[in-house]
This record gives structure tokens, sequence and C-alpha cells, in this order.
């Protein structure tokens, strides 16, 4: 009997996401909102910011560790999901929906020295119990009143 349809043959996520940049490379890979504009994102573009995200969280030190996100859903999201596990990190998605505390419980549990989060859900954090060993980014710029707890920039 034959296929139905082709499959191709991969190992790893990261493999099937190699082929797809390379197969698809100059094909929107996802529609991106920028202000009150939608636009297109190639493969070939998402592949570039991919690696220069995996590079940036290796150079971080972020190899296995846990890294928490509380966000929308977005393409960052999406992003960082993706950088998290190609580059040999532990992603630990947090419903958004959650009370502070059960976030805190589940980057205790997890063991998390990494959050990001979008500007949102900033107010669900508490920052004291979080504590000084947890690498804070945000996908979203604040101003310095919304950042007293000195969140990077993602």
């Amino acid at each position: 009997m034959e296929a139905f349809y082709k499959v191709r043959d991969f190992s790893t996520i990261r493999e099937m996401l190699d082929q797809s940049l390379e197969l698809f490379a100059d094909k929107p890979a996802f529609e991106v909102k920028k202000g009150d504009e939608n636009f297109d994102l190639t493969y070939r573009e998402y592949g570039e910011q991919l690696n220069a995200l995996c590079n940036a969280f290796l150079d971080k030190g972020y190899y296995r560790k846990r890294i928490g996100v509380v966000s929308d859903n977005r393409y960052k999201y999406v992003l960082t999901y993706m950088t998290t596990i190609c580059s040999g990190a532990c992603i630990v998605p947090i419903d958004r929906e959650l009370q502070t505390q059960d976030i805190h419980g589940i980057l205790e549990t997890a063991q998390c020295e990494v959050l990001i989060v979008d500007k949102k859900h900033i107010p669900s954090i508490d920052f004291d119990r979080l504590g000084e060993n947890v690498d804070v980014y945000c996908f979203d710029a604040l101003d310095e009143s919304e950042n007293e707890h000195n969140i990077k920039l993602f």
C-alpha cells in the first residue's frame, strides 16, 4: 500500500526544524503583528532569529537550565519555546491564567533559573519570592516607572 502522504524522516525536533528551514526557506512561517500591521516572517528569517537566540542562550550559560515562560500566545513565545529546546535547555511553560502562588509553586518545583514574561503578566510575579538567582526577561519594552525590578528586555 502506498503512503497517503510522503513523510520526512527525522529523529529530533531540531532535525525536523532544520529540514523545514531548508525546504521552505522563502515561504511564510508565521504571520506576525507589529503595531497595527501584520507581516509574513519566512522560514529563513525565523531560522536566523532562532539560531541567534540559541547562541545567546548558550553564551549566557543556559544550557541544561530550566526556563519558565509566562505569556500570551504570540510569536515571541513560539520563538522562545523552540530556542529553549534547540539550545539544550528545558522549557517550563506556565499557564498565564494561574494565580501568583501557583506560578511560583511551578517555578520553585521546576527550579527555574530563568523566567521570561510578557508585560501583561508582570503583576503575577512576586519578585521578593522569586529572589535574585533568577534571570528575568520581558518580551516587551518597559519604561523606568514599570521596571522597578530591573527586568531585562528579551
